[in-house]
């Protein structure tokens, strides 16, 4: 009898630990090893490249809308990056302290950017792409595109049309499922981030053809049966 007890209680353990690692798997955050943009036929919009833009990230092909204006992304350069998810972007560029943002308002500086990119990326006409860009780009650094404003290379009827598409971000917009890739990198001289509005299933609950759900579900059986023992 007691050594039928012994090995219900081992095998509860176990389930346990396999519950625990999965929700881990599922909780901890994701990292892309690599991100290279190929050469391909950028659209320009007042004398800059403007997204979307086509992108291999693991080796895996994506399209991804650039977050940074004032950093440089050389074409065929692979770099390393960091894959930050809605619920954790506490390690990403600008968030807390970019133009004096809070962490709240930087989480509301990533939704407006991830909106934005969607309409960027449902839109084939150059005017909306290049201002839904510069749009994303007066998000993170305004002070870029102020002095591009200042200096003629964007015109006021161009920033009018930036200006109209940040007006019409519904407020208190949460964005759906988008990943921010960071780079590695993080000086002056770095690479640019990226947004990808499509967030990559995790691969533990991938490969098991499980979801959050029921891996509660399991634990709550696997409670109960330990109640009955």
């Amino acid at each position: 009898m007691n050594g039928g007890k012994r090995r219900k209680t081992q095998r509860m353990r176990t389930k346990l630990c396999i519950f625990s690692f999965l929700l881990l798997a599922l909780l901890a955050p994701a990292y892309a090893d690599s991100l290279v943009v190929p050469d391909q036929g950028f659209t320009t919009w007042a004398g800059e490249y403007v997204s979307p833009c086509s992108a291999v990230i693991d080796g895996v092909s994506a399209t991804i809308i650039c977050l940074d204006i004032a950093r440089n992304t050389y074409i065929g350069t692979t770099y390393p990056y960091v894959a930050n998810y809605p619920n954790d972007l506490t390690t990403t560029l600008h968030y807390n302290g970019t133009n004096g943002a809070t962490i709240a308002a930087s989480v509301a500086q990533y939704n407006e950017a991830a909106y934005l990119s969607i309409q960027l990326l449902n839109t084939t006409n150059v005017d909306d792409r290049g201002a839904l860009a510069w749009a994303i780009w007066d998000i993170f650094d305004p002070t870029t595109v102020a002095k591009d404003l200042a200096s003629g290379q964007l015109t006021s009827a161009q920033m009018d049309a930036v200006k109209a598409k940040l007006t019409a971000v519904p407020a208190g917009f949460t964005a759906p499922d988008y990943v921010v890739y960071t780079p590695s990198d993080r000086s002056s001289g770095g690479p640019q981030d990226f947004v990808l509005v499509k967030t990559p299933e995790a691969p533990a609950l991938g490969l098991l053809g499980l979801d959050l759900s029921a891996l509660f579900g399991l634990f709550l059986l696997f409670r109960r049966r330990l109640s009955r023992s």
